[in-house]
């Protein structure tokens, strides 16, 4: 049996409960000059926040802009260029104002120079901070601006300089989904790689989804077989529709 898989995948606002823990899960010291400067930050997000829903129930929700970033990236990039911070201070801020890059719309070779500038604060020095989790996605994230060439030399370095388990299992999950359009048989290899070696990593879920992705739901391919209920409850599984044209529709909540 062969089957057409669609998959729609939608992505929404993660729920402001969410937003304002992962705003909160900082471990900056607060008296060094990036942790005062993220708590400064922290405050006007959790504003906002508040304000988002007030004037969401209010119908008013596009009266608030997209997010606070836009106002606080100068002076995270600020502290980032300030040589009389610490290199830490620097490196955070730096990573700060990467990960809020998309937000500015600057020229391409205006961002591209920035983007070498902060990722030149992080690695190789601060690859096995505690804090850096982040950075592997943000360097995928960046091919858009430097090349997928140069985003994977970069993702490449970072795994050379890293001893993080979980940072190093999520900087291969993300160098294989920047080349599997390209590169596939590379791209199986580096899950492959993930799944073995970082066992631990919080990019295990991930990687096994994209490796089965690139192995067993190709176009033409046998789908897998499931089970699960259907709307009322009964037991069902793909293999009862054998010999028939199915059409799957895979959605879900957020």
């Amino acid at each position: 049996m062969r089957c057409l898989v669609l998959a729609l995948i939608a992505c929404t606002l993660s729920s402001p409960l969410f937003a304002q823990r992962v705003q909160k899960g900082t471990t900056a010291d607060p008296d060094s000059a990036y942790g005062k400067l993220w708590h400064e930050y922290n405050e006007e997000y959790i504003d906002w926040r508040k304000s988002l829903i007030k004037n969401k129930e209010a119908g008013k929700i596009r009266k608030l802009p997209i997010s606070p970033k836009n106002t606080w990236y100068p002076a995270f990039l600020r502290l980032a260029r300030t040589p009389s911070a610490t290199q830490e201070d620097q490196a955070r801020a730096g990573l700060w104002a990467m990960d809020s890059l998309g937000l500015q719309r600057l020229p391409s070779e205006q961002e591209k120079a920035v983007i070498e500038e902060l990722v030149g604060l992080l690695i190789p020095e601060f690859a096995s901070a505690e804090w850096i989790g982040r950075l592997p996605y943000l360097l995928k994230w960046s091919a858009r601006s430097i090349g997928d060439a140069r985003a994977e030399q970069l993702l490449v370095s970072f795994q050379k300089a890293s001893k993080r388990e979980d940072a190093l299992g999520w900087s291969l999950y993300h160098q294989a989904d920047l080349i599997a359009e390209k590169a596939e048989k590379r791209a199986i290899v580096l899950l492959q790689k993930l799944l073995q070696k970082y066992p631990s990593s919080g990019a295990i879920r991930s990687g096994k989804a994209k490796l089965m992705q690139l192995t067993q739901l190709k176009p033409g391919m046998m789908a897998p077989e499931f089970s699960g209920k259907d709307v009322d409850g009964n037991p069902i599984s793909l293999s009862d529709f054998r010999g028939k044209v199915t059409y799957l529709v895979f959605w879900g909540f957020w």
